[in-house]
């Protein structure tokens, strides 16, 4: 007899988004209804990068109000974990 633990339940609240374009949902939108583009020309080619655009996130969003153990912490120490495991300390994540 299997004994298996029931699904949990996700209750989703809201969203967002920090990308290039805002640090939310609704910056992020309005830049694209405006047409702004969230990407730029970068020459990384000294650095063994054959990629000219980038989307770059210029501002390191806030985890105020977050708990300390919550998703949204261990994601801030993504984009560092990201920049260590491919040579690069110079702020550019991919």
């Amino acid at each position: 007899m299997s004994h298996s633990k029931p699904p949990y339940r996700v209750v989703i609240t809201g969203y967002g988004a920090v990308t290039p374009l805002g640090d939310s949902a609704a910056e992020s939108w309005q830049a694209i209804m405006d047409y702004r583009r969230g990407y730029r020309y970068v020459d990384l080619s000294a650095n063994g990068i054959h990629t000219h655009f980038i989307g770059q996130v210029e501002n390191e969003p806030s985890l105020k109000g977050f708990p300390p153990h919550s998703s949204a912490s261990a994601a801030s120490r993504s984009p560092g974990a990201g920049r260590r495991a491919g040579g690069g300390g110079d702020g550019l994540c991919w």
